[in-house]
């Protein structure tokens, strides 16, 4: 397990490495399996997703937190709350204001 840190508040460890070759960056479409956890371990949300890292539709620590990884590589990111949904004002469920735990694997990388 590799671990480093992006401006001390999101951790990344990875947990597999990818194949090299493709790598996700600010331009790319990718397709994802998540798993979302608080940090006491309570699942919130998982499921298989395409992203748009510029589009801006996933919170910003966990689009920081998939910068670089490569097609089936697997990462854990933690992301502290003021990088989630903590000044989320529309928000519902009050769980998900605090720091959060994604488990991700890289699907696939389009063109």
């Amino acid at each position: 397990m590799i671990n480093f840190f992006i401006k001390n508040k999101i951790k990344i460890c990875k947990l597999k490495e990818g194949h090299k070759g493709k790598v996700i960056n600010w331009d790319s479409k990718a397709k994802i399996y998540f798993e979302c956890y608080l940090l006491d371990g309570t699942k919130v949300n998982e499921g298989e997703q395409i992203i748009v890292l510029k589009a801006r539709r996933i919170i910003k620590g966990f689009r920081l937190g998939l910068l670089g990884m490569e097609e089936n590589e697997e990462r854990m990111v933690n992301v502290p709350a003021d990088l989630a949904y903590k000044n989320n004002k529309n928000l519902k469920d009050e769980t998900l204001r605090n720091d959060l735990k994604f488990k991700v694997k890289v699907l696939e990388i389009y063109d």
